[in-house]
């Protein structure tokens, strides 16, 4: 089958399977009550089950929701109603189930794994589990209040449905089913794309892979009149590769200037405008390449003491209120997080400041949602109200601010961090950006590079005191 017909048939598929995400999400409509008490009056639509006599459209519906489910698996809340062994929960595609021997019991639930207090029971789960699934296991968030377990779709960040997500697993598939040297070619382009070389450079690279250099055999190609002749050697036709490695003309520009780039700006002038090419003209342009190489490899060093005579300075607090900085950093080869706080008072002193260390494959952006729930928390327990947090996580600032509960993980702690908001109304959450933030950054990467956590009362690293010291109000 044919890449395109394989993915229009996806692609089709998907269109009808937003109406069963409906089904599944929004119990509570009227079709979704219609349907419940004709096909499946004593189960969720998930168990619905299809029986000869029913009719066309829910046949249909039947075979896009096993579709949905494939592609979906539990978020866990409490973990009362998720089988261990049978349902699919782990984030592991494309069977979301665990791979480790039963040893709790076929009818065990996820419930089971979890402490008093809603967290992993970490013994239990490397006692039960293999390491595989114990990292797994770690990287999902548990939430502090008594939530119900729900069904999330696994490709998408916030758990949703959506056409898109949907659309890059109908690329997925009609790649896998053509071409057999998929995973070569992805590895290949992420390298490429990880060079550190200018963006031109590798911008003439992809468009020389897809034959998008204006030769005269592409021209050809494109319908435009043109001798595919290489005006050079005159040998051979000049497509993509002959103008940019074989022909024997360019081949002595290529001894001078070792930057590809410059051979389609050399073959234009030669072609077009009729200018020859000296070895003096080679020297600007690989100054100019070296500078930009030199750019990518080697950064300007910043100096974040100093920051605020760029006019990004950090905003002090009211008087008698505090402020806490937060930032997170993740490790997904070592599925661990780093997590910093910093607290000051309104004069600038710090109050204390931690870098801890966390296990777990979080993503990014459920470590900077755990990170400000434990922030919150950290205030409580020390009573630093009114206190106002600072963060520069901006989709997790959005989903605070917007109220909004997504299916996926992240959504528990959101939840979490509005209850806390709720209690402690003297609270604020406010967005600032990274270089207002660098003191509770480098103290994420401290503790992301340690394996303990580390407390300062009234005082801060060595690392993060010029980034304070710059902070103070003058």
């Amino acid at each position: 089958m044919s890449r395109g017909w394989v993915f229009e048939i996806f692609l089709s598929l998907t269109r009808h399977c937003w109406q069963c995400w409906r089904l599944v999400c929004h119990p509570n409509t009227l079709a979704a009550k219609v349907l419940k008490q004709c096909y499946f009056p004593d189960n969720s639509v998930l168990q619905a089950e299809c029986k000869s006599s029913c009719s066309f459209l829910w046949k249909s519906f039947i075979w896009r929701i096993e579709l949905l489910e494939a592609r979906s698996r539990w978020r866990l809340g409490n973990g009362a109603s998720v089988s261990i062994y049978k349902d699919r929960w782990i984030p592991r595609p494309i069977t979301f189930k665990v791979i480790s021997p039963t040893v709790l019991g076929e009818s065990a639930s996820v419930q089971m794994l979890k402490t008093v207090t809603g967290s992993w029971n970490l013994e239990l789960v490397k006692e039960t589990f293999m390491k595989e699934d114990v990292d797994l296991i770690l990287s999902l968030p548990c939430s502090s209040s008594n939530v119900i377990d729900s069904f999330m779709w696994h490709y998408d960040k916030l758990g949703t449905f959506s056409m898109k997500s949907a659309y890059h697993i109908g690329c997925n598939l009609a790649s896998n089913s053509s071409l057999s040297g998929l995973n070569l070619s992805n590895s290949w382009w992420k390298f490429l794309w990880r060079i550190k070389v200018s963006s031109k450079v590798k911008l003439l690279v992809w468009r020389a892979c897809h034959n998008w250099i204006p030769s005269n055999v592409n021209l050809a190609m494109r319908g435009m009149k043109v001798d595919c002749s290489c005006p050079f050697c005159s040998t051979k036709p000049e497509s993509t590769i002959h103008a940019l490695w074989f022909c024997p003309t360019l081949k002595k520009v290529q001894t001078m200037c070792s930057f590809l780039r410059n051979l389609k700006y050399i073959r234009n002038g030669l072609v077009h405008a009729s200018n020859s090419i000296h070895a003096v003209d080679i020297i600007p342009w690989a100054d100019s390449s070296l500078e930009d190489l030199k750019r990518v490899n080697f950064p300007l060093v910043i100096d974040y003491g100093a920051h605020r005579l760029r006019g990004i300075s950090q905003r002090p607090p009211d008087v008698r209120q505090f402020k806490m900085n937060l930032d997170a950093g993740n490790d997904v080869v070592k599925r661990k997080a780093g997590i910093g706080l910093i607290v000051r008072d309104c004069s600038g002193d710090v109050l204390a400041s931690c870098a801890l260390s966390v296990m777990g494959g979080f993503s990014l952006a459920v470590a900077e949602a755990t990170t400000i729930r434990r922030g919150i928390s950290f205030a409580c327990e020390v009573g630093l109200f009114p206190c106002t947090i600072e963060s520069d996580a901006q989709l997790v600032m959005n989903l605070i601010n917007s109220n909004s509960f997504p299916l996926s993980e992240i959504g528990l702690v959101i939840s979490d961090i509005c209850k806390f908001l709720v209690d402690y109304p003297s609270c604020t959450i406010v967005y600032t950006p990274r270089e207002a933030n660098v003191a509770a950054h480098t103290l994420a990467k401290m503790g992301l590079k340690s394996s303990s956590d580390h407390y300062w009362m009234e005082d801060v690293p060595p690392c993060v005191a010029p980034v304070v010291m710059g902070d103070c109000p003058s």
